[in-house]
Formats: structure tokens, sequence, C-alpha cells
């Protein structure tokens, strides 16, 4: 048997076809699975781990001010250390009862010596 030209080109043309329904399905069925995945690693315990992440941070950066505090004041630099004391007192959601130790007035634009 004998194909001509056109129906080999028929032949080929049908066989992209099916092959490329075959490739649009496997995407979509990838899609979905990726899609299903997302879910699952998007749920509530990477919240919780990204607030953990967050808390550590303000942690950190509170830890370098209040050490930045005592540093400096015993190295009797008051500009350096009432610039960290400011930044120290932006961080902290309350603020400190009237002591001695905070007498001074925190910096308008408290911003880390570091």
């Amino acid at each position: 048997m004998k194909l001509t030209i056109g129906q080999k080109l028929l032949g080929t043309a049908a066989l992209m076809c099916l092959l490329l329904i075959a490739l649009a399905s496997s995407s979509l069925l990838s899609t979905a699975s990726l899609g299903a995945q997302l879910a699952t690693a998007g749920g509530p315990g990477s919240e919780t781990i990204m607030l953990a992440g967050e808390l550590k941070s303000v942690v950190m950066t509170l830890r370098n001010s209040q050490r930045g505090v005592f540093l400096y004041t015993v190295m009797h630099d008051r500009k350096r250390a009432d610039t960290n004391r400011g930044f120290y007192r932006t961080l902290r959601s309350v603020e400190p009862k009237s002591s001695p130790a905070f007498a001074a007035s925190p910096p308008t634009t408290p911003h880390a010596p570091w």
C-alpha cells in the first residue's frame, strides 16, 4: 500500500493534534496537583512559622538596641545612647514607667547605630 503525500500530511497532522491534546491534559493535571500542594503548604502552619520569624527578628532588634544603650552609656556617649533608647522605645508596644534610667526624651527619628 502506497501512501500519497496528502495522506502522509493528514496522518502527521492528526498525530500532532493527538500529542497536543495529551500534552494539554498532562499540564492541566500537573497544575491541579500543584494547586493542592500549595493549599497544603500555605495552611495555618506556615502562618505560624512566619509569625515566629517576625517575632524573632523583633526580639533580636530589641536586644541589639538594649545592648547599644548599655554600651554607649558605659562609653559616656550620651547621643548614641539616647538614639538607641529611642529606637528601643519605638519597638516596644508599652511605654516604660517614668524612671531615672529613661528620663531622657527619645530622638524624633530613631535609627539603629550599626
